[in-house]
C-alpha cells in the first residue's frame, strides 16, 4: 500500500522525535528541537501533532506498531532457526528504516534511563518475534 505524503512526513517526524527523546529524554526535548530536526517551523510541527505529549504518545504508539509488524512477519513460523533468521532480517529492515525508533528502544540499555522504558513495548515484541 502506498503511503501518502502526510503519512511519510508524520513517520519522519516520529522517527526524528524518537531519536531526540532517546538522546535527551522527554523532559529535555523541546517541540522546537523536533521542528528544527525535521525542517519545520514550530507551528508547522504542531499542525501534525498538537502538543509535545501528543507527539510523545504517537512515538510510543508507532514504536509498538512497528514492533508488532516484526512479530506479524514471523509469527506463523515455528520457534527455531528459520524463525530466528526471519526475525533478524525483519529487525534489520526495521532498524534501517527507523533509526530513531531503534535509538529510543535502546536508550534504557545504553543510557540506563528507565524513564523511556515505556518504549519497551516494541522491545517486548522483539522478544516475541524470537518466540520468547
Amino acid at each position: 500500500m502506498t503511503r501518502t505524503f502526510r503519512q511519510q512526513a508524520d513517520e519522519q517526524i516520529l522517527d526524528r522525535a524518537a531519536a531526540l527523546f532517546a538522546r535527551h529524554g522527554f523532559e529535555h526535548t523541546s517541540v522546537q528541537a523536533v521542528a528544527d530536526a525535521v525542517g519545520l517551523s514550530k507551528a508547522g510541527l504542531l499542525h501534525h501533532f498538537p502538543s509535545k505529549d501528543a507527539l510523545h504518545a504517537a512515538v510510543l504508539a508507532q514504536s509498538a506498531d512497528l514492533g508488532q509488524r516484526v512479530v506479524d512477519q514471523v509469527d506463523h513460523l515455528p520457534v527455531g532457526v528459520a524463525r530466528d533468521r526471519a526475525a533478524v532480517e525483519a529487525m534489520v529492515d526495521f532498524a534501517l528504516a527507523h533509526p530513531g525508533m531503534v535509538a529510543l528502544l535502546l536508550a534504557p540499555v545504553t543510557q540506563g534511563d528507565p524513564g523511556e522504558a515505556q518504549a519497551a513495548g516494541a522491545g517486548a515484541a522483539a522478544l516475541r518475534a524470537f518466540g520468547v
